[in-house]
């Protein structure tokens, strides 16, 4: 049936051009199709779009601002596409004035597509309304770089054809399309009038768009800029891919291996959402940010248990209010709970990444003594949003790392950093003197932890944080003394006076080759022989023989760009300080902290490797002075 549809379709459209009424140059029958038509008229056009209200007009340079300098037409049309689909309900009632009712979220198809129209020709595009009397139907037609498509937001609209109308649910498989790509709602194409089309004599026959990836897709496109988009397809595959190019998956979202209700598969409502760069994807419980750099995922919202217990996620949406969520029940795609929003920086009505990232950032403060770096803020925030670990497991991780093991502390502050990181209190006198007299008759440092972390006390205050508490068990041992660091970094003074300049020479040519695995340019080399040599670079920043290494190399561009996995990275790591490559027992010693979170790749660098006997002694080789 379908064919014969499309047989048909053709035939009409053949005859319809060799009559010549169609795409010819805006006189004659075509002029007088036009002008008998007033709905339809440029003029009628441009008197509804006078006619807009101030508040109307706001709402068009918002939707507008969310254009980037750098996209491509085909940006454009698909951004306001999906705006018009996931903001607009369809409803005829809606009958008289469709301009302004599109711009209230209401509309029938003459809304959908003056608004298509309206929004466009604002961002620069060659855009303007088809509609069929037979039909009973308006949409849009664009022309990009000489080439006609055709566009339908109404009928992308689910709402449309009585489905479910979640957030921020599109379709997209009546955009840019070719006639023959176009859907076979699309009858009677001898009875299609077109406005604002002058001067233009080739049929919509280019079908390059009829089979893009977002086809594949339920939800909105995320435009980056020069033609870069990112979707997610069926089953949570999040892809990246080009105007026009293959799909490229990035990650992967979601366990769909077992969720099917009521017989159907509705596995393809994975949401999107996208503003001011970020870009946002959703699978049945949580809602995550895409890093639109490396393709990485990180969860910053989980619905609760009692609101899993009413359903799933069906779809995410930027509002007026921010980023809105809606849940269905389970065992319908089509019975709306409730919706809610979720803050970008974490939470919501559900777990919040806020108050997750409070409880890590109070582990830095309590057991190290300093704030946490970013990167490893997020890093233990994203283990316990995720599940990997648990409130015991993340604090373990802080109390065990090599940082804190090198702070030496006697029994007495150990005691009392457990009170205030488990408890949040000082400790009580019988409490402290019954851990100090355990301590003292050989109990280890672990097992009085496991005391702190599987209390009741303690799962007080993870309740408090939204955590899970979780514990530990008996029989862990704490990391090898011999894979500890030397020295504290606020010991550690290496000095270059008196070093020769072909010593120093050879030393940064070395950092070369380990770290960037290249050979130096003269440039790059005087500047950091420089810096070395004064104690600063030509820009005033201070630099030592170790800090170069760790700063000027490890942080650069240049190195970040190279993308290394952690286990490439660990053996950078190694050449850089040790001249070596790593040992087994060190190799998965580093893999284990790194994995666990003992150490992110920048403190394993300053502290791990950066102070240790083995850098201190090729430090020396080379002439330079270390105090310790």
């Amino acid at each position: 049936m379908k064919k014969m549809r499309n047989y048909v379709n053709l035939i009409l459209l053949s005859v319809f051009v060799m009559f010549g009424a169609l795409f010819v140059k805006y006189d004659n029958v075509f002029a007088e199709s036009i002008s008998e038509n007033e709905a339809l008229s440029a003029e009628n056009g441009e008197e509804e779009e006078n006619a807009l209200s101030d508040e109307h007009k706001r709402l068009a340079d918002q939707i507008l601002s969310g254009i980037g300098s750098d996209w491509t037409e085909v940006e454009k049309a698909l951004y306001i596409h999906d705006y018009l689909v996931t903001h607009i309900v369809y409803d005829d009632t809606k009958t008289k004035h469709g301009l302004a009712d599109a711009f209230n979220g209401s509309a029938v198809c003459s809304g959908y597509s003056k608004a298509f129209r309206y929004l466009g020709k604002r961002a620069g595009l060659n855009v303007g309304n088809v509609k069929s009397n037979r039909m009973n139907h308006e949409w849009n037609y664009i022309i990009l770089d000489g080439k006609l498509y055709y566009i339908d937001c109404t009928f992308d609209d689910p709402e449309y054809n009585g489905s479910y109308h979640a957030a921020g649910w599109a379709s997209h498989t009546e955009f840019l399309k070719s006639l023959e790509g176009f859907s076979h709602y699309h009858f009677y194409p001898e009875s299609w009038e077109f406005d604002d089309l002058e001067l233009y004599s080739e049929a919509a026959n280019d079908r390059r768009y009829d089979n893009a990836v977002w086809n594949n897709s339920y939800a909105p496109v995320a435009c980056l800029g020069s033609g870069r988009l990112i979707a997610v397809l069926q089953r949570g595959k999040v892809v990246t891919f080009n105007v026009g190019g293959n799909a490229n998956e990035i990650a992967k979202i979601g366990d769909y291996e077992e969720k099917r209700f009521g017989g159907e598969d509705i596995t393809g409502n994975n949401g999107l959402a996208f503003k001011d760069g970020r870009v946002f994807v959703s699978d049945y419980y949580s809602i995550y940010e895409v890093n639109t750099g490396n393709g990485s995922v990180n969860a910053i919202f989980t619905l609760s248990d009692d609101k899993k217990a009413k359903g799933n996620i069906y779809g995410i949406l930027f509002d007026a209010n921010g980023l809105r969520y809606d849940i269905q029940r389970n065992e319908s795609v089509s019975s709306f709970v409730e919706s809610g929003y979720a803050d970008l920086n974490g939470g919501g009505s559900g777990v919040s990444t806020g108050q997750v990232r409070a409880f890590v950032q109070r582990l830095y403060v309590e057991i190290l003594g300093r704030q946490g770096e970013e990167s490893g803020i997020n890093d233990w925030t994203n283990k316990l949003i995720n599940g990997e670990q648990t409130g015991a497991e993340v604090a373990r991780g802080f109390i065990m790392s090599t940082e804190f093991t090198n702070q030496g502390v006697s029994n007495d502050v150990y005691v009392r950093k457990l009170y205030r990181t488990f408890f949040d209190r000082e400790a009580d006198e019988g409490g402290y003197n019954g851990w100090i007299n355990q301590l003292n008759s050989g109990t280890s440092r672990y097992n009085v932890l496991r005391g702190f972390t599987n209390s009741e006390e303690f799962g007080n205050l993870c309740n408090r944080f939204g955590i899970t508490r979780g514990s530990l068990a008996e029989g862990e041992n704490d990391p090898s003394p011999a894979q500890q660091p030397a020295t504290d970094e606020s010991l550690l003074r290496v000095y270059s006076d008196g070093v020769d300049r072909a010593q120093i020479v050879s030393y940064v040519e070395r950092i070369y080759r380990k770290i960037l695995k290249r050979e130096p340019d003269d440039g790059g080399l005087n500047y950091w022989v420089d810096a070395i040599m004064n104690g600063q670079s030509a820009d005033g920043i201070k630099y030592d023989p170790a800090t170069v290494i760790r700063t000027g190399f490890f942080r650069s561009d240049e190195y970040k760009a190279k993308n290394r996995s952690r286990d490439e990275f660990i053996s950078d790591v190694y050449l850089a300080f040790f001249d070596r490559d790593p040992d087994g027992d060190g190799f998965s010693y580093w893999q284990q902290m790194l994995a666990s979170g003992g150490y992110n790749n920048d403190t394993m660098i300053g502290t791990g490797f950066g102070h240790s006997r083995e850098f201190i002694a090729l430090l020396r080789s080379y002439g330079f002075r270390v105090e310790e």
